[in-house]
C-alpha cells in the first residue's frame, strides 16, 4: 500500500521571512544608533575671533598760539584703491598686498582720520575754529586728505608700518587750491605681529599730523590762509 507523500512544510518559509524582517529591522536600528551616536561627537570648533584695533593719538603737548587763519573745514578723508576698508594690510615682498586674517580695523583707518585730524588742528591754535565735514557752519578754507598707502611690512621676525597721506589746503572763496603735500611716514614695529603693527601705526600717524600742522603753521606764516590773503 503506497502512502500518499505528505504535504510541504510552509513553516519554513515563513520563517525565512520573519528572519528577513527581523535582520532589516536590526539593521534599522544600528543605524539609528549610529546617527544619534554621530550627534555627540565633538562639534567643529567657533570661528576664531576678530581682534579690532582703533587709531589713537598721545595726549596734546603744544600749547595754542592766537589763530593766524580763519576757519577750515576737514573733508572726510578719503582712500585710494585698496586701502578703503577695515583690513588690516601687511606685505612681505615688493609689489605683494595681503590682509590679516583674524585682526582689523575698527573702522577703514581713513574714517578713524577724521577725529584725529580735527583734534591735532583744534590743539595747533593756528585756525579760527575747526569744523567737522557734516558741520553746518561755513568755512573759508577746506582741508582734504587721502589715505594713500597704510601698510606693515613684514621681514622674518621685524617690520615696519608705511604710512603715506595727501593733504591739500583750498580757498572755498577763490575756489582754488592753497598748497598741497604728500607726507610719507616708516615706522618701525617691536614685532611682526598685527598688534605691534597697530601700535606703530599710532606712532606713525602722530608724526604725520606734526609734519602736517607744521605745513600748515609754514602756510599761515606766509600769509597764504590769512583772512585777507
Amino acid at each position: 500500500m503506497k502512502h500518499a507523500a505528505p504535504p510541504p512544510i510552509r513553516h519554513s518559509a515563513v520563517s525565512g521571512t520573519a528572519r528577513k524582517r527581523r535582520t532589516s529591522l536590526l539593521a534599522a536600528a544600528t543605524l539609528a544608533l549610529g546617527l544619534a551616536g554621530c550627534s555627540v561627537l565633538p562639534q567643529r570648533p567657533p570661528p576664531h575671533a576678530l581682534t579690532a584695533y582703533r587709531i589713537t593719538l598721545p595726549s596734546p603737548s603744544q600749547t595754542k598760539t592766537a589763530a593766524a587763519c580763519p576757519s577750515v573745514r576737514v573733508a572726510m578723508p578719503t582712500a585710494a584703491a585698496g586701502f578703503g576698508g577695515p583690513s588690516m594690510r601687511y606685505s612681505e615682498s615688493p609689489g605683494t598686498v595681503a590682509s590679516f586674517a583674524f585682526h582689523r580695523w575698527a573702522a577703514p583707518p581713513a574714517r578713524m582720520f577724521e577725529p584725529l585730524l580735527i583734534r591735532s588742528l583744534s590743539d595747533s591754535g593756528l585756525f579760527q575754529s575747526v569744523l567737522a565735514a557734516d558741520a553746518p557752519a561755513a568755512a573759508p578754507l577746506q582741508l582734504d586728505t587721502q589715505l594713500v598707502t597704510l601698510l606693515q611690512r613684514v621681514s622674518g621676525t621685524q617690520s615696519q608700518v608705511h604710512l603715506v597721506v595727501r593733504a591739500s589746503l583750498s580757498d572755498l572763496r577763490s575756489h582754488r587750491q592753497l598748497s598741497a603735500r604728500r607726507f610719507a611716514v616708516d615706522t618701525p614695529a617691536d614685532a611682526a605681529t598685527p598688534a605691534a603693527g597697530a601700535r606703530a601705526t599710532d606712532v606713525a600717524v602722530a608724526q604725520m599730523t606734526h609734519e602736517l600742522i607744521g605745513w600748515l603753521d609754514g602756510l599761515a606764516h606766509s600769509d597764504q590762509c590769512s583772512p585777507g590773503h
